[in-house]
């Protein structure tokens, strides 16, 4: 399965640039976790190309998704 490429990730009215998924999952769980948010407060997180297009989202355990919608498909990330 390919990876999207993508340049931003959006959490409410913020963009963050990002270089890869693992740095993006990495830094939005440690966010999660730092501010004690549990699922259902936690902001939806949604990836975006260069042109500022939603093209998947990371949900609140870390996992990224390519695609919007009920289609989306997980994507694997492996760390470490």
């Amino acid at each position: 399965m390919l990876v999207p490429s993508f340049a931003y990730v959006r959490i409410g009215a913020r963009l963050y640039p990002f270089q890869g998924l693992a740095q993006a999952s990495q830094a939005y769980v440690a966010t999660i976790d730092r501010l004690n948010l549990g699922a259902s407060a936690t902001p939806y997180c949604e990836l975006l190309d260069s042109a500022g297009n939603a093209i998947g989202s990371i949900s609140y355990n870390g996992r990224a998704w390519r695609g919007t919608g009920p289609d989306s498909q997980c994507i694997s990330i492996v760390t470490g």
